[in-house]
């Protein structure tokens, strides 16, 4: 401008190597640089011109102010840069924690999760061998074919999903202890773990359970890898929030995570409540079996075919259980995921300091829990209308009591979900005003 002198196009000179940049940038695109030439305080963060500080009166040079979503520089000083060395150390316990573990994922009686890309076929060879030929044993065969594939594929793919997270943990949080960020460690060990844990969770339908009398559960490697690694992420969480305390002064930011919590803890019940959807099958009044529909509805069959080996009449029948089961399944293991997923939701956008509460994955974990519950049903009625229409025998009661549980809690967990969001977006507003 002749006036003034200032330029015409609007745009700001970098005070380091005097190229142009656009006039909302804050560093420069070519050097890197504050355009402004401000320094940043290496002890509390603060932003000045001149040689000390005057938040804190510490004499430094100019150093990069704390950019969004960096690791490795802190504006709380100490305690921060100690908060970010536990939070990213925990992290990492987290991770080598599901890597090491997720070997031996699997249920009491077997060691490691590479049976099911073996052995649980060979076990299925000898099941068809012993039901081939008779009348039900397509329709048994079906369920199992179904369940051998289906845990062979979520094997194989937490194998190779905590594999591949746990190597990128490794690498970001070895640049991040040594000052150098390429990545967020806390993040990626949130991955790890979430496909440790999620690979444990869609496994569990598969075996757990009880069949005349005895229960099934994961084996102590199992439950021990669950255990350390919920523990260790937890505590990385925990640490990422209270490394800036200065937001707990803020009403809105408390009621956020409130919010937060709230999520948190219901869709962790509401997860264990939908992993276990299932049924009861009793004979006079002694539980068969009882564990997911699969489980159950294999013993159903089982139990069917020794009691009519011979009648034709049932084959359809037969075949609308196998079938049933199937999708309640299918459903079960829908409903799992979409549980975790809103509950990695929160935990994730706490450690990454951003809104939202997995609204939209609890809503779909309820609907697939109303399935589940549906198809349980359809698999008792079904059975029930067997027994009635063939022999009359009274003594046959089937209980789906976990399936209507887990879909009562989904349905709250959906709700204060809904709730939590309703709240943020309203403090969100009053903080924009």
């Amino acid at each position: 401008c002749p006036s003034c002198g200032e330029r015409v196009d609007g745009k700001k000179v970098c005070a380091r190597c005097g190229k142009a940049n656009e006039e909302q940038y804050k560093f420069c695109v070519y050097c890197g640089e504050r355009i402004d030439g401000k320094a940043a305080c290496k002890n509390c963060g603060a932003e000045y011109e001149g040689e000390y500080c005057p938040q804190c009166g510490v004499k430094s040079g100019k150093t990069q102010p704390r950019r969004s979503g960096d690791v490795t520089v802190h504006k709380g000083g100490a305690y921060a840069r100690v908060m970010n060395i536990v939070s990213v150390s925990l992290g990492l316990a987290a991770a080598l924690a599901a890597f090491v573990f997720m070997f031996f994922i699997n249920f009491e009686g077997e060691r490691s999760i590479f049976y099911y890309f073996k052995d649980s076929f060979q076990e299925l060879k000898e099941v068809k061998d012993v039901v081939k030929g008779g009348y039900y044993s397509g329709a048994v065969m079906a369920l199992m074919y179904m369940d051998v594939i289906t845990t062979c594929v979520i094997a194989g793919g937490t194998l190779a999903s905590v594999a591949t997270f746990f190597t990128l943990t490794t690498v970001y949080s070895v640049l991040a202890l040594c000052g150098k960020k390429k990545g967020s460690p806390v993040k990626t060990a949130i991955y790890t773990a979430f496909c440790y844990i999620l690979g444990g969770a869609l496994l569990y339908p598969f075996g757990a359970g009880e069949l005349v009398g005895v229960k099934i559960g994961f084996n102590g490697a199992t439950v021990a890898g669950l255990v350390v690694c919920s523990v260790a992420l937890a505590g990385a969480t925990v640490c990422v929030i209270l490394s800036d305390l200065k937001k707990f002064q803020n009403k809105s930011f408390v009621v956020r995570w409130i919010c937060t919590g709230a999520c948190v803890i219901m869709g962790l019940v509401a997860f264990l409540l939908v992993r276990d959807t299932g049924m009861e099958f009793l004979v006079s009044d002694m539980s068969v079996a009882e564990g997911s529909p699969g489980v159950a509805g294999a013993t159903v069959l089982g139990f069917l075919m020794e009691l009519y080996p011979t009648k034709t009449i049932l084959k359809d029948e037969m075949w609308a259980i196998s079938i049933f089961s199937m999708v309640a399944t299918v459903f079960v293991l829908a409903a799992i995921v979409f549980a975790l997923m809103a509950l990695f939701r929160n935990i994730r956008n706490s450690v990454e300091k951003k809104n939202g509460n997995g609204m939209l994955w609890s809503i779909l974990s309820f609907v697939c829990a109303i399935g589940a519950m549906v198809f349980t049903i359809l698999i008792a009625k079904q059975t029930i209308f067997i027994i009635d229409t063939t022999s009359g025998m009274g003594n046959i009661k089937m209980k789906i009591t976990s399936a209507i549980l887990a879909t009562v809690f989904a349905f709250v967990n959906m709700g204060i979900a809904i709730a939590a969001k309703i709240v943020s977006v309203k403090h969100k507003e009053t903080d924009n005003e």
